[in-house]
């Protein structure tokens, strides 16, 4: 969960990467069945074009609302990326100097953003596999997995940087406190010479 130079896998970003790849496969699998969606087969009937649009309009309903869906989300996602990244940025210690409110209400924002998104993604999954569209209801859910996923990991890192916040300020109240005309260990009486009345 470390910051994002770490040499460890950073599994914030790399669930957030998910995410975006998640609902950009939904844009592109909901155009593309958008695209090559034909009308039923009439079996020899002529359809008048009130038959023939109603059952256009029938058909490509989930394919474009999943399009739009997949769009949308993943020019969110990535926004919403950027801006964690730049509100708590890799520098340790620019961010022991920026206070933790800015990150702290990105993410909760952004969670409350991405609850939605997780509720339209699996309304998707539920009405394209009702359609028989698999390949929709395969990637929405996939993608709802992703999301669940990006919340959990901002809501573990905002915990875990809370944690790293106390234990650094901690330290720096520990550091400032042995540096103040006093010598020796920490928890030491002070010398001889500091103590009043002595010659």
């Amino acid at each position: 969960m470390g910051s994002p130079t770490s040499d460890a896998i950073n599994w914030w970003a790399a669930a957030h990467i998910l995410a975006i790849l998640g609902q950009l496969a939904l844009c592109v699998v909901g155009t593309v069945s958008f695209v090559f969606t034909r009308p039923n087969n009439y079996n020899g009937h002529i359809p008048s074009d009130d038959e023939f649009w109603d059952d256009v309009d029938h058909r490509t309903v989930i394919p474009w609302v999943s399009a739009a869906v997949g769009a949308a989300t993943t020019f969110f996602n990535i926004v919403l990326f950027i801006a964690l990244w730049k509100t708590y940025g890799p520098d340790r210690q620019r961010r022991l100097m920026r206070s933790i409110g800015p990150f702290r209400n990105t993410v909760l924002i952004g969670s409350s953003v991405l609850s939605l998104v997780l509720v339209a993604d699996i309304a998707l999954a539920v009405k394209s596999g009702l359609a028989h569209r698999n390949s929709i209801c395969a990637t929405a859910s996939i993608a709802s997995v992703f999301i669940t996923l990006t919340i959990c990991m901002d809501l573990l890192r905002l915990r875990n940087l809370y944690k790293d916040k106390k234990k650094d300020t901690y330290i720096i109240e520990l550091g400032q406190f042995s540096g103040d005309d006093m010598s020796g260990p920490i928890g030491a009486p002070p010398p001889y010479e500091a103590v009043a009345g002595s010659r």
